[in-house]
């Protein structure tokens, strides 16, 4: 993985930087941030494992430059840890009703809805690299 980043970084036209992963890609975002590979990079976390604690106190240590998407019926879903994030400064995306895909289960038009925004928070969030 860190091999990949660094190839990536060498390819890249811009000095700036915003990566994103899902679900198990966020433990590779984890692990990319265990080694120091991503100084400067913004983050977005979509339905990030926060039930486990090293991805949440990841996540905590770069609040400041990252957003994080997550349903509030998805399994790693946490009041109180969403909470902690958003009290570390870091900007959320919270899906009522949606699962851990993101979907909301027998409602089509609610998960369009629901994709729509993540589309536009990944967008906002991009563009204010």
């Amino acid at each position: 993985m860190l091999a990949a980043y660094r190839a990536a970084q060498t390819a890249r036209a811009s000095a700036e930087v915003c990566i994103v992963g899902k679900s198990l890609g966020t433990l590779g975002i984890h692990l990319l941030l265990s080694q120091e590979a991503l100084p400067g990079a913004r983050l977005v976390w979509l339905t990030p494992l926060l039930g486990r604690p090293e991805v949440q106190a990841r996540i905590l240590e770069r609040a400041a430059t990252l957003l994080v998407v997550i349903g509030t019926l998805d399994p790693h879903f946490s009041s109180d840890r969403v909470q902690e994030l958003r009290s570390a400064g870091a900007e959320l995306l919270v899906l009522e009703g949606a699962h851990h895909n993101l979907m909301v289960q027998g409602d089509t038009v609610a998960s369009l809805r629901h994709l729509c925004r993540v589309m536009q928070a990944i967008r906002d969030f991009a563009a204010s690299v």
